[in-house]
């Protein structure tokens, strides 16, 4: 698990801090561009997980089971529900 120090931000500094991600995400114009841009934000490691995040949701679009996409990307069940709890409604997994 990675130490994360527990001090929280001011709702101010959070808010801008989300503001100018979505700007930058916003405008990228590719994909490479995108991708180059999240590595400039995240360790190798943390973009390591968001990908595996992201290939659940695309993985729970295309029907795999949990075994098929644990096996796939080397992610456990609990990882996988999870990622699903989270995005169930908004995407329309079952």
């Amino acid at each position: 698990m990675v130490n994360v120090n527990k001090k929280y931000l001011h709702d101010r500094i959070v808010k801008g801090s989300w503001a100018l991600f979505k700007k930058e995400v916003l405008a990228a114009k590719s994909d490479e561009e995108l991708k180059h841009l999240l590595g400039q934000f995240f360790a190798p490691t943390e973009k390591i997980q968001l990908e595996k995040r992201l290939a659940i949701l695309y993985l729970l679009k295309t029907g795999m089971s949990y075994r098929e996409i644990g096996r796939a990307i080397d992610v456990a069940p609990a990882t996988i529900s999870f990622v699903k709890r989270g995005f169930k409604k908004k995407l329309g997994i079952k």
